[in-house]
């Protein structure tokens, strides 16, 4: 008898609907570009977890309000619109997984 039945079953968080109950949890990697703007690295290094078989990846802090609300050296930015094509393209490659 398996002893996490559910783990690899689908589950419904309001509208979103998870592939499965695999959470990898926010970690500071700081791959990152020193601007905050989202790395080749860092794009590949969630994607690597989401062909991994992750249903929901929690990304890394992130600064509202660099460089006074970084909690690191290096972190992503999120204070401008400049930053939003990098997210997009990060979003959009662990997509085709269902992550």
């Amino acid at each position: 008898m398996m002893q996490y039945k559910n783990l690899f079953s689908p589950l419904r968080v309001g509208r979103t609907m998870l592939k499965n109950r695999l959470v990898m949890s926010p970690m500071g990697t700081q791959f990152c570009n020193a601007d905050g703007t989202v790395s080749e690295t860092m794009r590949s290094y969630y994607q690597k977890r989401a062909e991994g078989g992750v249903g929901l990846i929690i990304l890394e802090y992130g600064s509202v309000d660099q460089p006074n609300g970084m909690g690191g050296v290096v972190q992503f930015d999120l204070s401008k619109d400049t930053d939003i094509p990098g997210l997009f393209a990060l979003a959009h490659s662990v997509k085709p997984f269902g992550t």
